[in-house]
């Protein structure tokens, strides 16, 4: 295995200056954090964030694209959410986390929606997400499983987003 200073030293090689100048910014801003190994904090995030006060859901999805369809009624290069990570912040202040990882074992999608939906179901407080990204992937399972959006089992859609860091 490479170390981190051998990796970094490969990708500053394969990322020259000159390179730089022709990417955009948000590939400036991933080639920034790979070549240094630290992590990019958009200036205005800390602002952005203090418009939320508690209680507040903090989620963030994972999603493959597999070129060969894995799965009986999925297509090419469909995306196909496998992970979600969610923070809730209690108006004392208190963070929780909770969590969803497919085993692999099938079709991920309806237990990744089904558990989901579950750790919403405390209350209605705001769901903060970095994009559109987590609203778009609520919309596709929503369609795949209608089911899902009856009374009480709603795919909840109230997602405040942003688009931090770019230019």
């Amino acid at each position: 295995m490479r170390s981190q200073a051998n990796r970094s030293d490969s990708l500053s090689g394969a990322w020259s200056d000159g390179c730089a100048g022709s990417l955009t910014a948000r590939q400036n801003i991933i080639r920034e954090a790979t070549v240094t190994g630290r992590p990019f904090l958009a200036p205005e995030l800390k602002d952005r964030l203090g418009e939320f006060e508690p209680p507040a859901y903090y989620l963030d999805f994972e999603a493959m694209m597999p070129p060969i369809p894995l799965y009986e009624g999925t297509w090419p290069y469909q995306t196909i959410p496998f992970q979600w990570s969610l923070h809730r912040l209690a108006a004392d202040g208190t963070l929780h986390h909770h969590e969803f990882l497919a085993d692999g074992a099938g079709d991920p999608r309806r237990a990744f929606a089904e558990t989901l939906i579950a750790a919403l179901a405390a209350d209605d407080a705001p769901i903060v997400v970095y994009s559109s990204y987590e609203k778009t992937r609520l919309n596709d399972l929503a369609g795949e499983f209608p089911d899902l959006r009856k009374p009480g089992v709603l795919i909840r859609l109230d997602l405040f987003y942003g688009n931090l860091g770019q230019s």
